[in-house]
């Protein structure tokens, strides 16, 4: 479906549930393919010709990979990619070159948040070519709406899918493990 021939009410839903960015409003030739239950899309035309987007929930990354893998794997029957031999996907964007993937998990860190830690950690992470934003944060202001925090690596040229995902799937474990740790310190001290 072409964006600009949506009713502005279902752009509007689908800005704010990150289907559609403000990119596609800005070009005549975006479009959306969206699987029925509204988990699998694909974006058209807005920074690079295609974007691929598997949701699932919980911590399954691996089952989101195979998904997005089949669909890719469908849609190069009939579509040349631009690609390089010493540079993989060519995209846009320096950062998705290579693999191309971009692996994304939403993160409720209260009791990091409210420790102060979460400053330390946005340190620890980006020296580790891992990007933590603001979710939901339109205001860009320094905090979290509901501490909710979006990881993900920062580029795709560092290995290939299937160590991109494991990177990243070690640091959300260790992210789980110290909000845990952290929220059991912070009842501890509580009267």
């Amino acid at each position: 479906v072409c964006v600009h021939d949506l009713e502005p009410l279902g752009q509007k839903i689908l800005l704010e549930r990150e289907i559609i960015s403000s990119v596609s409003f800005t070009n005549p030739d975006s479009a959306i393919a969206i699987k029925l239950e509204g988990s699998t899309f694909c974006r058209i035309n807005e920074n690079d010709h295609v974007l691929l987007n598997v949701t699932v929930p919980g911590k399954n990354c691996k089952t989101a990979y195979k998904i997005a893998k089949s669909i890719d794997d469908e849609l190069q029957q009939y579509l040349q990619f631009a690609s390089s031999v010493n540079f993989g996907y060519l995209t846009s964007d320096f950062n998705n070159l290579g693999t191309g993937l971009k692996i994304k998990y939403k993160l409720h860190l209260p009791s990091i948040t409210r420790s102060g830690l979460i400053e330390k950690v946005f340190k620890d992470l980006l020296a580790q070519g891992i990007s933590i934003k603001y979710h939901h944060n339109e205001q860009k202001t320094d905090f979290a709406l509901g501490s909710l925090y979006d990881i993900s690596n920062e580029f795709s040229m560092e290995g290939t899918e299937e160590q991109q995902i494991q990177k990243i799937s070690n640091i959300v474990e260790n992210l789980i493990y110290t909000e845990r740790k952290t929220r059991n310190e912070l009842l501890a001290k509580m009267p």
